[in-house]
């Protein structure tokens, strides 16, 4: 196994030179390591990005290069700080290697591993700059629309996404997640920009991340009542050992998932909605935002069936083993009213 060694923070001031030439598995040659790219923009307040924090999420590289591109032979109009992430990962393609930390599970002032001192170094940087706001990009690996995550009960951070989704997830956990470190300096968001690469995401994240540099002010009218928004109340985990398979009937795996679990996301489901089959005892677990189990409250285990309780609506359901595995299964999530 690799030893697992601190993780080197480089920084620099200008692009490498072969950056728009680099594919996402290749953004190790220009950033061998996790770095913070500055760029001197005309307004001095900066926008601070997330790229690669997971290496399997390509949409963030692909949509800074194309960014960066419209601004080769100009100034930007808004100084622009890029946090380049796991870039190992991304070489191979991965949310994060075996013996790495999740880049979006690292975000916190009290941890000591590793990646925790990363962030923190990255925080005690950009707390030195004029921050006007923060973007962290990801994809999802299940099918989902566009959407954009807060976690602060602050209009600025609708005002922040808006532009991007109506729709909208408010969440407290994880905790330890990039959007929400950086609330505490400025207005931060997560931006879910459907599957990895997808063109038709890459070019909104291009067109949102130019509208952020030129054109966003606080104060931008909000109408809540064109918003969709959700709260995330709870996630589903995968019980560690169990097999698990997704169909449209029982099967012997352990654990059996309905096969179209990502068609359920962002629809509300009535209380009894069929999730799938198990065969062993506490298949799933569901943990709300202080990590307790609540899974009495949330779901049905009887006779080999696996039922919602109550009506919820989905987010995240993936099919992706690997991610479940690393991650959870999903997310539940109720309306929310209250912003």
């Amino acid at each position: 196994m690799d030893r697992i060694v601190m993780i080197e923070l480089k920084q620099y001031t200008q692009l490498p030179d072969n950056f728009f030439d680099l594919s996402p598995d290749r953004a190790i040659e220009g950033f061998p390591t996790p770095s913070l790219v500055h760029l001197e923009g005309e307004k001095e307040e900066r926008l601070l990005v997330s790229v690669l924090l997971h290496g399997n999420e390509t949409t963030s590289w692909l949509a800074v290069q194309k960014l960066l591109a419209r601004y080769q032979n100009k100034k930007l109009p808004r100084s622009l700080s890029l946090f380049i992430g796991n870039v190992e990962a991304a070489q191979k393609g991965v949310r994060r290697l075996d013996r790495q930390e999740d880049f979006n599970r690292i975000w916190t002032h009290e941890g000591a591993s590793h990646g925790n001192l990363l962030a923190q170094k990255v925080f005690s940087l950009m707390r030195e700059q004029p921050l006007f706001s923060a973007v962290d990009i990801h994809n999802n690996t299940g099918k989902n629309p566009y959407y954009v995550c807060f976690s602060q009960k602050d209009l600025r951070f609708i005002e922040l996404g808006q532009a991007f989704s109506h729709t909208f997830v408010y969440f407290k956990r994880p905790q330890e997640v990039f959007s929400t470190f950086f609330s505490s300096l400025c207005p931060s968001v997560t931006i879910e920009a459907g599957k990895s690469g997808d063109e038709e995401g890459v070019k909104k994240v291009v067109d949102y991340l130019d509208y952020c540099l030129t054109d966003l002010e606080w104060g931008t009218p909000v109408s809540l009542e064109e918003l969709l928004i959700y709260k995330s109340v709870a996630g589903i985990l995968v019980s560690r050992g169990y097999s698990l398979r997704f169909d449209k009937v029982a099967s012997n795996a352990d654990i059996t998932l309905v096969e179209n679990i990502e068609d359920l996301n962002f629809h509300d489901l009535e209380s009894g909605s069929l999730l799938g089959w198990y065969q062993r005892e506490e298949p799933l677990m569901v943990v709300d935002t202080f990590n307790n189990d609540v899974t009495e409250e949330y779901l049905e285990f009887s006779q080999g069936q696996i039922r919602l309780k109550k009506r919820m609506t989905p987010a995240m359901f993936t099919k992706d083993i690997r991610v479940i595995n690393q991650d959870c299964l999903g997310y539940l999530m109720e309306r929310m009213s209250d912003v």
